[in-house]
């Protein structure tokens, strides 16, 4: 949202209530938030006084009845913009300086900062959606009313939103370096990505339809409920329609039910107040235990789109959003002609390789002689019933595609969960084990012009027809029970390669040979002559001594 169509609105809702804070105009940068608290219970004060027929609920109402229909008051309008218009402007200045230092930098340097933008928009975005988790808790436990929840929710969205926008330019910058410079700078593009994600959890459906209410864009109703998690239905006055649910997902993150279960499950629980069909657009099994559907609405009046997600034990529904919108009938004159085909599994689970039953509707009926292609591959025409029995290819994802005149349908299925799993299990029992093989002695002892019998194996299971080779010299190749007996030479080192197919091994020895033995010993020999020597020469020296001290005594006699 564009920080001057906000200050627009700021400057509409400050003629409803009757009069602008000072700080309002003056900067938005610069307010906190118990100047936005104030505000809003300045504006609540004087819009409660200005109107008696004023629409606005109290927290006390809204903590007394959750489920009652709210509009926000114009004091929380006003706080909101107030709030996000902070948060733009905020993040306008910090892009505006990003983007300085970008063009102005060097290209080796450019990497880096790139990277550095990176982690800190990833650190805002851990704290929205901590912000969004402690708000959650917050309602459920009743601290905060659903009007107050509903409005942090509002809050949120924009902010998530700007965030958002920040991520989509750093991409764009980023497009311009060197991916070996970005990885050395540590430009984390998996991680960015990931937070983006995490993003879309904040910008709903139904978190932007209350942004665009508490925010004055848009005018309406909203409902909050916390009963066995948290739902939030928006309405506006245009005829715009929201719903959303969220909570943990059960389970164990196994698969007990069928896709086509789970499929009717997320069917029952679409909005049915409308005229039209809604359409199964895609449907993916992921491999932490859950169905995410998506599905897409066509009616006379209105379209559009939801997603749910069907734990894979327990069938039931965690995570939910739909929203629905006027049809534009300008752009779209005949929109009965453009009803979209809806096409389902009715018998069979799909899987890479099997074989199910397809069945092709519109707007309830079964349509017959639609054309069904299967990856681009024509696979035949659905028979009275509207149905078409298929064998899916070998393939993780699998797009079906009907046609009957000018109306059209598309179902995309990943099948590919169980395979990745297995795949994973595949690679970690291939990291538990070796390519290598192992040569071993099995009988006896090591030495030169020994025999012994070595074995080779790989994984502890004998390998058979393995080529031997000692001291380069080859000398056979291994028995059923991977065994060879071999004569070693008459060397100081034995070097025994082993090899089989892209496998190879290899057993190293040491030894002392009879010549090296007798050097060793004329070595000590001669070691122990040189010690003799000085002791003999020790000896004479003390002799010498001795008869140096008895001619001293003898002079010393003959002076008496």
């Amino acid at each position: 949202m564009r920080v001057t169509q906000l200050l627009a609105v700021l400057v509409a809702l400050s003629l409803v209530v009757g009069s602008v804070p000072a700080a309002a105009m003056a900067s938005t940068a610069s307010v906190s938030t118990p100047q936005l608290n104030q505000v809003q219970d300045e504006t609540n004060s004087t819009s409660q006084s200005n109107s008696t027929n004023n629409t606005d609920q109290s927290d006390e109402t809204n903590t007394t009845n959750q489920s009652d229909r709210l509009r926000a008051s114009t004091g929380q309008q006003l706080s909101t913009v107030l709030e996000v218009t902070d948060d733009e402007v905020t993040n306008a200045i910090e892009e505006s300086s990003a983007e300085a230092a970008f063009a102005s930098a060097a290209e080796t340097e450019r990497a880096s900062l790139l990277a550095s933008r990176a982690s800190t928009l990833r650190d805002r975005t851990a704290e929205l959606v901590d912000d969004r988790r402690a708000a959650t808790a917050a309602y459920e436990n009743g601290t905060l009313s659903a009007s107050e929840y509903a409005q942090r929710i509002a809050v949120l969205s924009g902010q998530a939103s700007t965030v958002s926008v920040a991520f989509d330019r750093l991409d764009q910058r980023a497009a311009s370096v060197p991916a070996a410079e970005l990885e050395a700078a540590g430009y984390d593009a998996e991680a960015n990505a990931e937070a983006q994600s995490r993003l879309q959890s904040l910008t709903g459906s139904s978190a932007r339809a209350l942004l665009s209410q508490y925010t004055g864009l848009t005018s309406g109703e909203f409902s909050v409920d916390r009963a066995d998690g948290v739902s939030i239905e928006v309405e506006s006055d245009d005829g715009e329609q929201s719903r959303e649910f969220e909570r943990d997902q059960p389970g164990d993150g196994s698969f007990v039910i069928s896709q086509r279960e789970a499929v009717t499950t997320a069917q029952d629980a679409l909005s049915t107040d409308r005229d039209g069909e809604w359409t199964l657009q895609s449907a993916e099994r992921d491999s932490d235990g859950y169905f995410e559907l998506e599905f897409g609405f066509s009616g006379p009046t209105h379209t559009g789109e939801a997603e749910v997600s069907v734990d894979g034990q327990t069938g039931e529904i965690f995570e939910f959003e739909e929203e629905l919108e006027p049809r534009d009938l300008d752009d779209d004159d005949d929109a009965e002609d453009e009803t979209s085909l809806s096409i389902t599994v009715v018998s069979g689970e799909p899987a890479p390789g099997a074989t199910v039953t397809l069945q092709v509707t519109a707007a309830g009926e079964p349509v017959a002689g639609a054309e069904v292609e299967i990856d681009d591959q024509i696979v035949g025409t659905t028979d009275d019933n509207g149905q078409l029995t298929v064998t899916l290819p070998d393939d993780d994802e699998v797009d079906i595609e009907v046609e009957d005149g000018d109306r059209e349908g598309e179902l995309e299925l990943s099948l590919g969960a169980d395979r990745e799993e297995a795949d994973d299990d595949d690679d970690e029992n291939d990291g538990d084990e070796s390519d290598e093989l192992s040569v071993s002695v099995v009988s006896g002892d090591p030495a030169p012009n020994a025999t012994v019998t070595i074995e080779v194996t790989q994984n502890d299971k004998p390998v058979a027809d393995a080529s031997v080779t000692v001291n380069d010299e080859p000398l056979g190749v291994t028995d059923e029970n991977g065994q060879l007996t071999i004569t070693l030479p008459d060397d100081e080192e034995v070097d025994i390669e082993v090899e089989s197919g892209d496998s190879e091994g290899e057993l190293d020895f040491e030894f002392e040979t009879d010549e090296q033995d007798r050097e060793d010993d004329a070595d000590e020999a001669d070691d122990e002559d040189e010690d003799e020597d000085e002791d003999d020469d020790d000896d004479e020296d003390v002799e010498d001594e001795d008869d140096d001290e008895d001619v001293e005594d003898e002079d010393d006699e003959d002076d008496n």
